[in-house]
């Protein structure tokens, strides 16, 4: 340690510099962080201070560049009259600690900013004292002063005493004087990041340990009570004392801000402009919101404006951002946890039972304190709830310490609760009653505790419902929960008020010696606003003396209503029931009180402020002298105007939707609600001098009155269901659907509306809907009545006169429908055969019932040709004759096989004369119309006498017929006969015809038939050759062929190798001789040749067209195979002698002198 003067006020102790290095852009800076102690003597204390500097070297310049960021920690005590002691550490990006004398603006109260903390220091008497008045400090809010429920916590001075001892510092805090001991107050109203901190420091007694720095605002450290005395003082031990309060202050208010610090706080605004949306979001349309609201939007705006600025200081703008964010949490905690004060938004202590609120649906509930039964081991709370217009069922749900088991839940005079769901330690119960409007409850949980239990605790919610409750998640609307604790084996410690300890009795000093005090209190009373209090007193007794009176948290804090003689004093605060002398001096203590409440409920002076009906227990307990309690609790119930009036329900409205009623609806009911309450209205329930209350109507059109006192009645079944018909008649086509007709479009909403409620139902009364039969021209119409049920099962009937029209339909004859058949005309309208191609007729009627239509019905015919569905759609309107379109004669022929649809149009619409929103009624038919060309499949041929091919066609004549047209077939039921039977007993052409006759179908008149020529041709059959003629017969001279089975008049052709001879026979058989077969003979030394031989035959015969045309047989063939007799040769020799042949005799073939087989000739005979 060393030691160097400063100007001769401080002593530097010590210093630590380290070294660092740091990347900027392409350079690398040298940082040194110093860290030095300072010393200083003061009146009557020590400050050792340390402050640490960080000084960023550049490559050039190594000169400090400024103050960047100062962040300053003091810690300072202030006792009027007495010196100052200050632990701090200072940090500061600056090479040289700036000081700052301390003037009188300077002390802790008149700085708007100051920081806070403590570090390690020799002198830990000061440390220990500066925690404990932290400690204190933290327990009083000053705001609660207005309250009629006044806290009892004394205030706690700021003193910079060196001892621990409670007796010693309300000793030294007397010293000067009695004012000057409650000069100030530190105000509890710090955010819940602040609170934390100043919890920390109060446990910090230990002088090693140093705590975490907290920030607190000048705004919430306020002066409960300055007289001018003390302030005189202050300024006195200010003037005298020098302190870094000032340096830090002066410091951060002249120093710019560091580029890290931007960074910090810009994230920290990040992060609170996101807690504020969140929280801004949950905020909206709830109450006691509207100021933080406004105060979150005008920190955004500051942000903007900031971030918009990159050389705006943000520490401001952190510091109105967090301001903003606790500010939101606070309004949104407040009225959704029901843990904040709604008025102030401070978090509320648990108590021995809640404050009383009410739910959304008017319920309310608290719990008397518990009673517990040693020798049962039983414990018992009774649970007070009311509610506004109450639901059936009655809910519970409780939890308990493990240590505690719920047996039974009771319900007014001792009715069981039912246990419906829970699980451990959670406990869910239901019941319904039959109550109507408001409920008055009691309910009672019974449980009991085993050995191991010190403290039986119970958190209860209740709530009411339509619906049985069965869990804890349809607990919706409920009450907050309340908390109640019974000791149940651990005796209570010895009572301490908070100004004076009661010390404990010397062991085995029996109770008996004090009796416990007495506090008496009505048990039940009951109010409406605007009337006085009376009767309404709490007394007080005790044998020895009492220490003072407190109320429960949860007390009410009940407009209007107050109590003037509410013991307190200005030293010891609210429920202060010591004696004083005229000095202030204790003289003893009191035995007997009486507390009178009074006032006017809901009347704030002449202010008007009604409070909200319903049961508030009033909870006081006296505290006696001794350390005993004695509580009372009395039921303040008030109840509303709204139970001593009961208006009726005007004239009742007709209504379209009694959901949703329109303006004129809802002035109409108000009007009707007001003529029959006159009386009501003309009431100072409702009005009294300009305070007055008001009627509105809902949309449902119940009518809610609101009194004076802002406690309500609704008057229901102002209204009713009305409709009207659209038309007193409808229109219809026999064997219409029902359906088709939809109720709905005979009747129309009153009063203009564009539609109707839902839930609207329509439907034809049981025995009175339409009958769907024709009806003639000439005859009455008939009636129908429709119910139309309303969304509230309300019903309404209306009567209609109708008309049946006769549907168009399509001729039905022998159970068949609409199934007509015809011939293709070949020219005109008649068919190949002669016959009329459409035996039926052309006119419509024919076909379809138009002449039963109504007076001025027409129709139209509309078709695709043979049903293809490419094919041109054909629409002839007018109602034309069916031949105009049938496609069976003249020009327009062709088979097909096409569905007519028929359209009728009706004179009328469904409700009246046609028009665009409501069309003509039309009904249609359709038939089938099939036309027919039946022609020969093929030309059938025989031989004659061979019949085989013709069996077929000539048993089954429809077999050699085929419609000409494939697409089309000849419908089924078509009867075929021959005219004239085939047979093959001759060659020829031959025609032969096939009747044909079609299905009746749906006609009157027999099925059409015509005849269908078949052409029949015979031909020859081939003819034979016998084995006889042509077997071992070649290589043999003069054969003749014989070929038989030839008709006479046939020409046969008979081809051997590659001649063919021909010859026309006279009889059965033909014999070509071997004269006429001389062309192949002669080829082979007149011989037979061997081989292929062919025959066949044909003749010419006339066709049925008249023409000549020749008939073929088929060709037959046999073999011509060479003869197998042994030859016996005659030889002839010729011999040629001087140029002539000479014949040589055998016996002399040999002549002297001739040259033999040089010129022969040899014949073979």
């Amino acid at each position: 340690m060393f030691f160097r003067r400063q100007n001769g006020r401080y002593r530097e102790t010590d210093r630590v510099t380290r070294y660092k290095l740091i990347k900027s852009g392409k350079h690398w800076l040298r940082a040194s962080t110093s860290l030095f102690g300072l010393f200083k003597v003061m009146r009557g204390g020590v400050d050792t201070t340390q402050v640490m500097t960080e000084v960023v070297e550049d490559k050039v310049n190594h000169s400090i560049t400024g103050l960047d960021i100062i962040r300053g920690v003091v810690t300072t005590g202030a006792v009027l009259g007495g010196a100052v002691a200050t632990q701090t550490k200072v940090f500061a990006n600056e090479a040289v600690a700036l000081e700052k004398t301390l003037d009188k603006s300077d002390v802790l109260v008149a700085n708007d900013t100051v920081v806070l903390g403590t570090t390690n220091a020799s002198n830990s008497e000061s440390s220990s004292s500066l925690s404990e008045s932290a400690s204190k400090s933290e327990s009083v809010s000053v705001s609660n002063s207005t309250s009629a429920s006044v806290s009892a916590s004394p205030s706690a001075s700021l003193s910079a005493s060196t001892s621990t001892s409670e007796s010693v510092s309300a000793s030294t805090s007397t010293s000067q004087s009695k004012s000057e001991s409650e000069s100030f107050s530190v105000a509890s109203s710090l955010s819940a990041e602040q609170s934390t901190s100043v919890a920390t420091t109060e446990q910090s007694s230990s002088p090693s340990k140093e705590s975490t720095n907290l920030k607190i605002d000048s705004a919430v450290l306020k002066a409960a009570e300055i007289d001018g005395k003390a302030g005189a003082n202050v300024a006195k031990a200010t003037s005298d004392t020098t302190s870094l309060v000032g340096v830090t202050a002066g410091a951060i208010a002249t120093t710019e801000v560091s580029a890290k610090q931007q960074d910090e706080n810009r994230k920290k605004l990040t992060k609170l402009s996101a807690e504020m949306g969140e929280y801004l979001a949950k905020a909206v349309g709830l109450p006691n919101a509207d100021s933080a609201i406004t105060k979150v939007n005008a920190a955004v705006t500051e942000i903007e404006k900031a971030l918009a600025d990159p050389t705006s200081d943000l520490t401001s703008v952190v510091q109105k951002a967090t301001s903003a964010r606790n500010s939101i949490v606070n309004a949104v905690l407040g009225a959704h946890s029901g843990q904040r004060d709604s008025r102030n938004g401070q978090a509320i202590e648990r108590g021995t039972s809640p404050r009383a609120s009410l739910s959304s649906h008017g319920t309310t509930a608290s719990i008397e304190s518990g009673r517990y039964d040693r020798n049962s081991n039983e414990v018992v709370w009774r649970i007070n709830m009311h509610a506004n217009s109450a639901l059936h069922h009655v809910g519970l749900i409780a939890d308990v310490d493990p240590n505690t088991t719920i047996t039974r839940v009771t319900f007014n005079n001792g009715q069981e609760m039912e246990k419906r769901g829970g699980s451990g330690n959670e406990y869910v119960y239901d019941i319904r009653h039959d109550k109507q409007r408001n409920l008055e409850a009691t309910i009672e949980v019974y449980a009991t505790v085993n050995d191991k239990s010190a403290t039986a605790t119970l958190d209860a919610r209740v709530a009411t419902s339509s619906q049985p409750f069965t869990s804890a998640d349809t607990f919706g609307d409920d009450t907050p929960s309340m908390h109640n604790e019974v000791a149940t084996r651990v005796s209570h410690a010895p009572r301490m008020s908070r100004s004076i300890a009661v010390p404990n009795r010397a062991a085995g000093q029996s109770r008996a010696a004090s009796n416990p005090p007495r506090i008496t209190m009505p048990s039940d009373v009951t109010f409406y606003n605007d009337d006085a209090v009376t009767n309404f007193q709490i007394q007080l007794r005790d044998d020895r003396g009492m220490d003072r009176i407190s109320a429960s948290a949860s007390n009410a804090i009940i407009t209007g209503i107050t109590s003037p003689n509410y013991p307190a004093t200005s030293r010891r605060g609210q429920g202060d029931l010591w004696a004083y002398d005229y000095r202030g001096n204790r003289t003893g203590y009191q035995t007997s009180r009486n507390i009178d409440i009074t006032g006017t409920v809901g009347r704030k002076g002449t202010a008007w402020e009604p409070y909200r009906p319903g049961t508030y227990p009033l909870e006081y307990t006296v505290t006696d002298i001794d350390g005993q309690t004695a509580r009372a609790v009395t039921n303040f119930h008030i109840k509303g105007f709204n139970e001593r009036q009961n208006p009726v329900s005007g004239a009742t409205v007709a209504v379209n939707d009694k959901t949703n009623l329109s303006p004129t609806e809802r002035n109409q009911v108000l009007a009707n609600f007001k003529a029959a309450n006159a009386s009501v209205l003309s009431s100072t329930d409702y009005k009294k001098g300009s305070e007055e209350g008001s009627i509105s109507v809902a949309n449902n059109g119940d009518v809610t009155i609101t009194y004076r006192d802002k406690t309500t009645d609704t008057v229901t079944n102002n209204v009713k269901y009305g409709v009207e018909k659209t038309t007193e008649h409808f229109y219809a086509v026999s064997d219409e659907p029902l359906s088709n007709i939809n109720p709905r479009s005979l009747v129309r909403p009153v009063g203009g509306a564009s539609d109707f409620p839902s839930g609207t139902r329509f439907a034809w009364k049981q025995g009175q809907a339409p009958t769907m039969t024709a009806m003639g021209d000439r005859e009455n119409p008939r009636t129908a009545i429709l119910t139309v049920t309303h969304p509230d099962n309300t019903t309404t009937d209306l009567t209609y006169n109708y008309r049946v029209y006769q549907k168009i339909e399509t001729k039905t004859n022998n159970r068949v429908t609409g199934q007509f058949y015809a011939f293709k005309a070949a020219s005109g309208d008649r068919t190949v055969g002669g016959s009329y191609a459409n035996n039926i007729g052309g006119d419509s009627y024919l076909y379809i019932n138009n002449p039963s239509l109504p007076s001025g019905t027409t129709f139209a015919y509309e078709y695709r040709l043979n049903n293809n569905a490419s094919a041109p759609l054909n629409n002839r309107t007018g109602s034309p004759k069916f031949s105009d379109v049938w496609h069976t004669t003249a020009d327009s022929a062709t088979t097909h096989r096409t569905t007519y649809t028929v359209k009728a149009t009706y004179p009328t619409g469904r409700f009246g004369s046609p028009s665009a929103q409501d069309r003509a009624l039309t009904s249609e038919t359709s038939f089938t119309y099939t036309v027919v060309d039946p022609v020969a499949k093929q030309e059938y041929v025989t031989t004659v006498g061979n019949t085989t091919p013709l069996n077929d066609i000539i048993a089954n004549p429809g077999n050699a017929l085929k419609n000409s047209d494939s697409r089309v077939v000849i419908p089924t039921g078509t009867t075929y006969e021959w005219v004239s039977r085939p047979d093959a007993s001759a060659p020829g052409i031959y025609k032969k015809e096939v009747k044909v006759t079609l299905p009746q179908g749906s006609a009157d008149k027999a099925g059409n038939s015509t005849n269908v020529p078949v052409t029949i041709k015979v031909r020859p059959n081939p003819p034979r050759i016998a084995d006889s003629q042509v077997k071992l017969q070649g290589g043999l001279p003069n054969r003749s062929i014989t070929v038989t089975d030839v008709i006479p008049g046939a020409t046969v052709t008979l081809t051997i190798g590659t001649e063919t001879f021909t010859k026309k026979s006279t009889g059965a058989s033909v014999t070509f001789e071997p004269s006429e077969l001389k062309r192949v003979t002669d080829t082979n030394n007149g011989l037979l040749p061997t081989g292929n031989v062919t025959v066949k035959q044909e003749m010419v015969v006339r066709d049925p067209n008249g023409s000549n045309v020749t008939l073929q047989s088929d060709t037959s063939s046999n073999i011509i195979t060479k003869e197998n007799v042994s030859p016996n040769p005659e030889f002839e020799i010729y011999v040629k002698n001087n140029g002539r042949w000479e014949k040589l005799s055998p016996k002399n073939n040999v002549r002297p002198g001739t040259r033999f087989l040089q010129e022969t000739k040899l014949r073979l005979s």
